[in-house]
């Protein structure tokens, strides 16, 4: 009765012992062909991803190595799914393998969802890398986290030398005070707007609009131009 599919073959993985109903139900393929093809759900899997199984199937039988991965199916009526599958030897009490069993879980919805994700924060950074303003993403103690190639050059140092700086080591000494202020406005009220005069890496000064805004408890945005 569980929601994931669970087999149980014989030691030789000749033949398939039990094959839970779920399992039926998930590759949507008629039940009764299991006698003609004990191991018919593998041919289902995805053209892609079969060599991976395959390879993972030879280990587990002749090594005992326990499976754990993720795979995509193609359903009897056309569907694909992805799987989040579990294989693994059972033994008896001498050690000996008597049988290998497997889960299988139906993992589409979080599969879409995390490419979903993937793809957005992919086009969020592609903003990020060409907007014509200095960005710059810092963490609750203002330290960067990111920047973007605008705020970089606008300072005249390189992402990764300003990833390893603060708020506080590119303003200008005559402006700290106002920089920190700034900053804890936008962590106890969510945004804030000013006028900042910043220290380049050469020593000259640039004086910038700072629009920041607070993205959570640690993370902190700020546009600059």
């Amino acid at each position: 009765n569980i929601n994931e599919a669970f087999w149980l073959s014989d030691a030789a993985m000749g033949n398939i012992i039990y094959i839970s109903p779920a399992c039926w139900d998930m590759w949507k393929i008629d039940s009764s062909l299991r006698w003609e093809d004990p191991w018919v759900f593998l041919k289902s899997i995805h053209a892609d991803d079969m060599p991976a199984v395959l390879a993972a199937k030879k280990l587990l039988l002749e090594e005992g190595v326990v499976y754990s991965g993720e795979f995509r199916i193609i359903c009897g009526d056309g569907e694909m799914k992805w799987i989040g599958g579990r294989a693994y030897p059972v033994y008896n009490h001498s050690g000996e393998i008597i049988r290998f069993a497997g889960v299988a879980e139906d993992i589409t919805v979080h599969k879409t969802a995390d490419e979903a994700i993937q793809k957005s924060e992919a086009k969020f950074r592609s903003y990020i890398a060409n907007a014509p303003m200095g960005i710059f993403i810092a963490d609750s103690n203002g330290r960067y986290i990111e920047v973007n190639p605008a705020a970089a050059n606008g300072l005249g140092y390189t992402e990764d030398e300003l990833l390893s700086m603060s708020i506080s080591d590119i303003i200008d000494p005559s402006n700290v005070d106002i920089g920190n202020q700034h900053f804890y406005k936008v962590a106890n009220e969510g945004r804030a707007v000013g006028d900042i005069l910043f220290r380049k890496k050469d020593g000259s000064l640039l004086w910038a609009q700072v629009n920041a805004v607070k993205l959570n408890d640690e993370r902190f945005m700020a546009f600059c131009q």
